[in-house]
């Protein structure tokens, strides 16, 4: 992959998923912001021009970009998604497989296309979902590209971290290093269904600590649910 390559796909990646996030904004955002960053990481780290661009890459991604969401504090921060939530991958080949199989089979797609350098990509991606009749090899060989080194976390999680929380909560989680820390607010935020500025506050008024040190963490939690604020379809990113 060189420079070109990587930002035909990422432009490819965020075009297609925001005309489509009418149906499911935070999902489409969030998987779209999510493959940026594993395509930047990937340059990074086998693109054949990457030492060209070393530590200024991002900065000369965001500027040959003329696109919403594609500044360089955007791309910094799908990066580091990525990095945090790289077991996020386990959901990506079912995603694929709901939501794109048919349309990269189509052949009316490929004509919305008049770049060949375009159709050469949707080609590619569309030959992992149509070289087999099985949904089982399918996965398999969109696992293979989007595996994690990490130990995976199981598909309902991740499957129900992505469905319920927007790009917006992802980000501010995003600045919790702890990841046991990071998982507590998760997890309150997808039983509560917290507003972003809900999580906001809960991590401000030092709720996982509070909790670590009740003696009653169950009716503390009760109490903050039943007080906290409801998440709209508003809460996202763009």
């Amino acid at each position: 992959m060189n420079f070109n390559e990587l930002k035909q796909n990422i432009q490819l990646i965020s075009g297609t998923l925001r005309k489509n996030a009418i149906s499911a904004v935070n999902i489409h955002l969030t998987v779209r912001n999510w493959l940026i960053g594993f395509y930047i990481v990937e340059f990074e780290q086998k693109g054949e021009d990457r030492a060209k661009y070393g530590a200024k890459l991002l900065q000369n991604l965001s500027d040959s970009f003329d696109e919403e969401g594609l500044s360089y504090r955007n791309l910094r921060l799908y990066r580091q998604f990525y990095l945090v939530y790289s077991q996020i991958s386990v959901y990506i080949p079912h995603f694929f497989q709901k939501h794109f199989s048919s349309i990269w089979q189509s052949p009316i797609a490929k004509l919305q296309f008049t770049e060949k350098e375009d159709i050469g990509i949707w080609q590619t991606l569309s030959a992992k979902l149509s070289n087999s009749e099985k949904d089982n090899v399918i996965l398999q060989s969109l696992s293979a590209e989007f595996k994690t080194k990490e130990s995976v976390e199981p598909l309902s999680y991740i499957t129900k971290l992505v469905h319920t929380l927007s790009f917006s909560h992802l980000s501010l989680l995003l600045t919790i290093e702890d990841p046991i820390k990071r998982r507590f607010y998760e997890t309150e935020c997808i039983k509560g269904t917290w507003s972003v500025r809900e999580l906001k506050r809960q991590i401000d008024t030092l709720y996982f600590e509070r909790s670590g040190i009740s003696r009653e963490p169950q009716i503390l939690s009760e109490k903050v649910q039943g007080k906290s604020e409801k998440s709209i379809v508003t809460d996202m990113i763009k």
